[in-house]
């Protein structure tokens, strides 16, 4: 009888070097596709921080405009941060306009149609919207990042207003706004 040796041939320790090289090229892979994934999320999460900051800055600085009597009426500005020079930011105020509504056809819907023109003229004289959009560049491409904020004139009020419709007026004198309750002694 004759014994068999105990060691590997040549060809299986080849194919076993093999099928390891491949093993090795996709582990190696996945693991630079994870690192560029954790990349893009820090340089996200990074945008999404300046974002927040940048409006925070931009909503105090209309808060002491408003408290001043004023209301931006629209405004861009741009710029980059001092400590991240990779990022700029880009700032653009404008009054809020309300949606256009949809016309069932020619004069069926004046009523509403006043109605929502007032409104969105108070909407524009009471309410900005701010957007704030934050962009960096990510492997030569350029990202973004874009929040909006709404602010609300509160002092400025609304007076009392009318929606007439067709060519008839109410009977009678206009009826007077209620004044307002006062706090002192009669």
């Amino acid at each position: 009888m004759k014994q068999k040796a105990g060691g590997f041939t040549l060809l299986e320790v080849m194919i076993a070097i093999g099928i390891l090289a491949i093993t090795m090229v996709a582990i190696s892979g996945l693991q630079g596709g994870s690192l560029r994934r954790a990349g893009r999320a820090e340089k996200m999460s990074l945008a999404v921080q300046l974002a927040r900051q940048k409006t925070n800055e931009k909503i105090i600085e209309i808060e002491t405009q408003i408290d001043k009597g004023e209301f931006p009426e629209g405004k861009e500005e741009e710029g980059d941060f001092d400590k991240f020079p990779d990022y700029h930011w880009k700032v653009e105020i404008k009054k809020m306009e309300a949606p256009p509504i949809p016309s069932g056809g020619e004069g069926e819907n004046v009523v509403a149609e006043q109605l929502m023109s007032f409104i969105g003229q108070k909407l524009g004289e009471m309410m900005r919207v701010v957007k704030v959009t934050i962009s960096w560049k990510e492997l030569e491409a350029e990202e973004s990042f874009t929040v909006a904020t709404h602010m609300a004139n509160i002092r400025s009020g609304i007076s009392s207003f009318q929606v007439q419709t067709g060519g008839t007026s109410p009977s009678g004198p206009p009826a007077s706004p209620t004044p307002p309750a006062s706090g002192g002694k009669k």
